[in-house]
């Protein structure tokens, strides 16, 4: 691959337009040609999809309105009083074992359902004592109703009054036909009456597959997934599975397409109302799509034609635009043997034009440049001794402050040795205030040491202010071994004691204080000076919201609050808010982090309590 790159970099630059123009024309073929195919495939398989929607609603809505018949036909019979009173009569009186009247005129009325609708395969009625059919049946031997798996339903599930039951052979009678019972219980004076309808698969299965022809099948389950009917040929058992995993998962319909070995499918399927029964209708992929092989041939001829066409164009366009071009390399090739006497003669303005005389441009001022080189050489050494100068420089101004600490230690030790102790004190922490202020150039340090920190910077003021401040620090020790942005609390507690606690010339009191809050904690400092007007303090909440800065009310907290949202993001920062004792409070909110360094995965965590 590397050396077809290589020879396609170094061949000349009409065969680069060759195939620079070869390969769009064929991607742009390919391109229309594919989206025009995938647009037709999809349109194709959309109307079939929404036709065969529509035809499954049609069935569904007939097989609706047969069955919801059929069950109109049976409550008629249950709620006839020619029926159920001679019925109860028999049922009531013990030493009546049957009832030739009422056999005859159930039997009438079965035969009447029986040639009434064509789905309907046989009927009969069960009662305790007696089961009543139209007589042209024969019953199977040593075989009653209780047997039955129809029977044994009702027991287990009492309270229903209809079953559909999946195909089965009939359980009662000789039939060489297979049969899906409907069962209708009726109580008559206590008494369980089981009317029992038995439709045809056969004819059922012949009714569907001609109400359409679209499908190649139709494969009806009840809602466990039960055969009501068969395929007209049988499917491979993976397909019959992926079929039921549609069926479970859909809703009244849907549509999807399976695989069955090579062959693809489109399956169309509906939910019926009546029984809840699965109706999948089965189209041949290939068959849908017939029409489209004759697309696929037009796309290949119309290809082809254009194809030729649009080479022969790229040869003529190609000489015509690179025979400028070899002859301005070739007085480049002489220029490079020295010959600067050598100009280029073209009278068009367009891009050669333009390259022509850059490069006839480029012969008068080499010597220029030349000597231009050589100035630049000169300015790089200067400039490379004003770097080294400047880098000095950064380091001396990090040594100094070192110097500073170490001066403080000093003048710490010199003062206790001569019994100094306020002087003691005050280098003392001092000289802890500016140690925690380097932390060996880290960004981020723990919250013990930023607490630290702040105190030191109260004790300095406590001794300079003398009894007129009072502090008081309650972080949990939970909270002091997490790490935050250096140089948080001292300029807030700064701001507590000017603007707050020694403006109102008297003894103050400063609390700082540490509570975490699920996945991120609170650093507080609170005074009792005099606060600030309910509007000012919105005003401030609003410029720290937006990161803004207002010079008027001072710059560190605004300092502390745009590090926080640099370093942790928007939804961390200070908020101010009115003090439990007339003063100020300020709110620091920053992510929980036990490691040094910016916490991970912190700016999608919403700033709240």
């Amino acid at each position: 691959m590397k050396q077809l790159r290589k020879r396609i970099r170094n061949s000349r630059f009409e065969v680069k337009i060759i195939l620079t123009f070869c390969v769009l024309l064929t991607a742009n073929m390919l391109l229309s040609s594919l989206s025009f195919y995938i647009y037709a495939n999809r349109s194709a398989s959309d109307k079939f999809r929404k036709h065969s929607q529509d035809i499954l609603r049609q069935i569904n809505l007939h097989l609706d309105e047969k069955f919801t018949g059929l069950a109109r036909k049976v409550s008629a019979i249950s709620s006839n009083l020619s029926y159920t009173t001679p019925l109860n009569a028999f049922l009531q009186d013990e030493r009546m074992e049957y009832d030739p009247v009422l056999a005859g005129k159930l039997a009438n009325t079965i035969f009447e359902i029986e040639t009434s609708d064509d789905f309907v395969d046989s009927m009969y009625i069960c009662t305790s004592k007696y089961i009543f059919d139209d007589y042209l049946t024969t019953r199977k031997k040593d075989v009653v109703f209780e047997d039955t798996e129809m029977y044994r339903y009702f027991v287990y599930k009492p309270w229903e009054t209809v079953a559909w039951f999946p195909a089965m052979d009939n359980p009662l009678y000789e039939s060489s036909s297979r049969i899906i019972p409907v069962v209708y219980r009726q109580k008559l004076n206590g008494e369980n009456i089981y009317y029992v309808v038995n439709l045809s698969q056969k004819a059922l299965t012949e009714y569907l597959l001609g109400a359409s022809e679209m499908f190649g099948n139709l494969y009806v389950t009840d809602e466990a997934g039960k055969m009501i009917t068969d395929f007209c040929y049988a499917p491979d058992t993976g397909l019959q599975e992926q079929l039921l995993e549609i069926g479970e998962a859909m809703g009244n319909e849907c549509y999807d397409t399976v695989e069955s070995g090579s062959e693809q499918y489109y399956v169309a399927a509906a939910r019926m109302k009546v029984n809840r029964w699965r109706m999948y209708g089965l189209a041949d992929k290939d068959y849908v799509m017939e029409d489209l092989w004759q697309v696929r041939i037009f796309l290949i001829l119309e290809n082809a034609v254009t194809s030729i066409l649009c080479l022969g164009v790229i040869l003529w366009m190609s000489h015509l635009l690179t025979v400028e071009m070899k002859a301005l390399a070739e007085k480049m090739e002489r220029a490079e043997e020295a010959r600067y006497e050598e100009r280029f003669a073209y009278c068009y303005e367009d891009e050669i034009g333009r390259l022509g005389k850059s490069f006839n441009q480029m012969l008068d001022t080499i010597q220029k440049h030349i000597r231009a080189l050589e100035e630049e050489k000169e300015q790089v050494k200067e400039i490379q001794k004003q770097k080294r100068k400047a880098e000095l420089e950064a380091l001396q101004a990090q040594i100094n402050p070192h110097f500073l600490y170490n001066t403080l230690n000093m003048i710490t030790w010199q003062a206790v040795s001569q019994g100094a102790e306020e002087i003691s004190l005050i280098s003392n922490a001092l000289g802890r205030y500016f140690r925690i202020s380097l932390s060996k150039g880290k960004e981020s340090i723990p919250i013990r040491e930023e607490i630290a920190h702040a105190r030191s910077y109260l004790e300095i003021q406590k001794i300079r202010f003398k009894s007129s401040l009072n502090y008081e620090i309650s972080v949990p020790e939970e909270i002091q071994w997490c790490y935050t942005v250096k140089l948080v609390l001292q300029p807030l507690v700064e701001n507590a004691l000017y603007h707050g606690i020694h403006v109102k010339e008297e003894q103050g009191h400063v609390w700082i204080r540490g509570e975490i809050w699920g996945r991120h904690l609170e650093l507080s400092v609170e005074d009792d000076g005099q606060g600030i007007p309910e509007e000012k303090l919105d005003r401030l909440n609003e410029k720290l919201e937006k990161g803004e800065v207002d010079s008027d009310t001072g710059y560190g907290i605004y300092n502390v609050n745009n590090r926080l949202r640099l370093y942790y993001g928007e939804a961390y920062g200070l908020r101010l808010y009115a003090g439990e004792t007339r003063g100020l409070r300020a709110v620091v909110t920053i992510p929980v982090n036990h490691t040094e360094g910016m916490a991970e995965d912190v700016s999608h965590i919403n700033r709240g309590r």
